[in-house]
Formats: structure tokens, C-alpha cells, sequence
């Protein structure tokens, strides 16, 4: 008996799929519209549409990515309304072919960066080369198990940690770099939190001179 010959996926025009895959992605990456748009035809209309889409997100965040984030969102909104209209028509036509080729077209006129892809792969290695990072002592505060034997429950207010807790929070843990532009809701609610925190300070107080001036008997 003859050994079973693997599947291969057929294509229009008998292309090689991995040829055809590899032509897409590199086309895209130099700009060539004409050609990407070709791959993507030959895709298409061979009956991969479902594919060709999953492929074109991937090279959305593979090769163009925060040069132009909104890729990655137009390739979404471009697959949605694809797969509107495959759910009423399951034929490969020019009308449904539109969308695809618009996402290249996109893909290919975008600025475009590689830093996903490396970054990517250089987090796999060092993480397979055992370079693990260590927890950032910033992380630990009262979300975590650790903060909260160091600094109490956020909300406590009888162990006299708050106004600790809120200090640490809003210096430390709340710090945001690149701020985009100022929080102006944050003033009026610091005032709510510290006061409670000053009020149930002052009832602890009380209390204790409460107990000291009347001991059990």
C-alpha cells in the first residue's frame, strides 16, 4: 500500500500556499499594492477569505502596530462586515473580495514597525534562557496579599493605617508617567478618603482615652 500523501491545500492558478502566504505578508511589508492586492485575490477566491483575515490581523500587529494602531482595528471592522455578508453567500465574489483588499491596501500605506514581533520573540528567549523578572516591590501594595500584611485593607479604617495607605497609593502605586492630561476628579475625592480617614482616627482616639480614663474593673 502506497504511503498517504499529506492534504494540500489548493489554490487557484496552483500557486504553492506557502508561497502565496509568504508573498502576501512580504508585499505588504514593502508597500507593493498591486501585488499584496494579487495574493490576496489568489487567497480570496480560493476560498480562504476566513483565513486570509486571521492572517491580515496578525500582520496588522506584526509589522505595522503602534506606527498605526488603528490597523488593527480597521482590519476588525473590515472582517466583521466580511463575515456579514459570507453568512449569506458563502461564494468567493468581487463584492465580498472589496473588504480584504481594502485591509491591504490600508496594511500597505501604513507606517509601519517591527518592535511587536521582536519584542515578542526577545521575551520568549530570555524567558526560556531562565532571565525571569523579579516582582516589583511597587506592586505590592494592599491589592495584593503581601501589601496588605505591610499596610492593612484599603478601606480599613479601625487599625489607624489609612491615611498610611492613602499616602503609599496616590505617591506610589497611583503614579502615572506619560500622563495625558490632569485627573480632576482625583482632588475632590482625596478629600472624601483622607477626611474618613481623619474622622475615624479622631474616633480611635476618643475611644482610647475612653478606656484609659475608665480601666475595667
Amino acid at each position: 500500500m502506497k504511503d498517504k500523501q499529506p492534504y494540500k491545500l489548493q489554490l487557484i492558478g496552483n500557486y504553492e500556499w506557502d508561497e502565496v502566504v509568504s508573498s502576501l505578508q512580504k508585499m505588504i511589508r514593502r508597500g507593493q499594492e498591486y501585488e499584496a492586492a494579487y495574493w490576496t485575490y489568489i487567497l480570496h477566491q480560493s476560498g480562504f477569505g476566513q483565513y486570509l483575515f486571521r492572517r491580515l490581523s496578525i500582520i496588522a500587529c506584526e509589522d505595522v502596530g503602534n506606527a498605526k494602531a488603528i490597523a488593527a482595528v480597521i482590519i476588525a471592522c473590515l472582517q466583521a462586515n466580511w463575515l456579514i455578508l459570507h453568512k449569506h453567500n458563502k461564494q468567493p465574489t468581487l463584492d465580498k473580495f472589496l473588504l480584504p483588499l481594502q485591509a491591504v491596501l490600508f496594511l500597505c500605506r501604513a507606517r509601519k514597525t517591527r518592535e511587536n514581533d521582536s519584542l515578542a520573540n526577545l521575551i520568549e528567549e530570555n524567558f526560556k534562557a531562565n532571565k525571569r523578572l523579579e516582582i516589583d516591590p511597587v506592586s505590592l501594595d494592599s491589592h495584593t496579599a503581601q501589601g496588605r500584611k505591610k499596610y492593612g485593607r484599603f478601606g480599613n479604617l479601625k487599625d489607624g493605617k489609612e491615611k498610611l495607605r492613602l499616602d503609599h497609593w496616590f505617591k506610589i502605586n497611583a503614579f502615572i508617567k506619560n500622563l495625558a492630561y490632569e485627573d480632576k476628579w482625583e482632588k475632590e475625592l482625596k478629600k472624601i478618603w483622607y477626611g474618613k480617614a481623619k474622622n475615624q482616627s479622631k474616633t480611635n482616639k476618643d475611644e482610647q482615652l475612653s478606656l484609659s480614663n475608665n480601666p475595667a474593673q
